[in-house]
């Protein structure tokens, strides 16, 4: 009676020493799947800036400012030519032509600190535009990217070269425009750069979503 237990048990492990011998060669003989080529795009973040419609109002703002400090700066400086001709009535090294002197001093002083501030008004208004902008071209790139199933986003850098490259004389612009250049063809299939402006100036123009949803 235990002979014939002792029997398929045997057979039993044979069996399982047989299967356990021939899962690795099983496995290695399965062909692994086939690596998926990548898939990059291209973004010019120039020209998308450039071609945003936020980016014009940006600039019409901005141009308002310089216009202000052009007026300014025309204003101070026919105050300061005003009292410089008044001066020219007071005899030179008398006590009221000394405070005329000292006058003039902190009113140039003073204009000039006016000025200064408005030049840095503007540089900290152009800073808060590109910065907003490049973070809404940002997330656009981010929902194109995801929408084509791109795995990289690369940035096309430099200028294209002008059509009368001979003709530039300096040489170091030249290589500068030649040299500076990441990228030499972009396919239209991988350039993103209107598909994500015009994310941008959609989003830009869709309805403010009511508080409190």
């Amino acid at each position: 009676m235990n002979q014939p237990r002792i029997a398929v048990l045997g057979m039993l492990a044979s069996v399982l020493v047989a299967a356990t011998a021939l899962t690795p060669t099983a496995r290695a003989d399965t062909p692994a799947p086939a690596a998926q080529p990548t898939k990059i795009g291209v973004i010019d973040l120039v020209s998308a800036y450039k071609k945003l419609d936020e980016t014009e109002s940006n600039n019409t703002q901005l141009k308002g400012m310089r216009d202000e400090l052009t007026t300014m700066t025309k204003s101070h400086q026919a105050q300061l030519e005003d009292y410089q001709n008044k001066m020219s009535h007071v005899a030179p090294g008398s006590d009221q032509h000394t405070k005329m002197m000292d006058e003039f001093d902190k009113m140039g002083l003073q204009f000039k600190m006016e000025e200064t501030a408005q030049q840095a008004r503007m540089v900290r208004q152009q800073g808060r535009q590109m910065a907003q902008a490049f973070a809404k071209i940002q997330t656009a790139v981010t929902s194109v990217a995801k929408s084509r199933g791109l795995d990289i986003v690369l940035v096309k850098n430099g200028q294209e070269l002008p059509e009368n490259v001979g003709d530039i004389s300096n040489q170091e612009t030249l290589q500068n425009l030649i040299f500076n250049r990441s990228i030499l063809y972009v396919s239209p299939n991988v350039d993103i750069t209107d598909t994500v402006v015009a994310s941008v100036n959609a989003a830009d123009k869709a309805p403010a979503a009511p508080a409190g949803h």
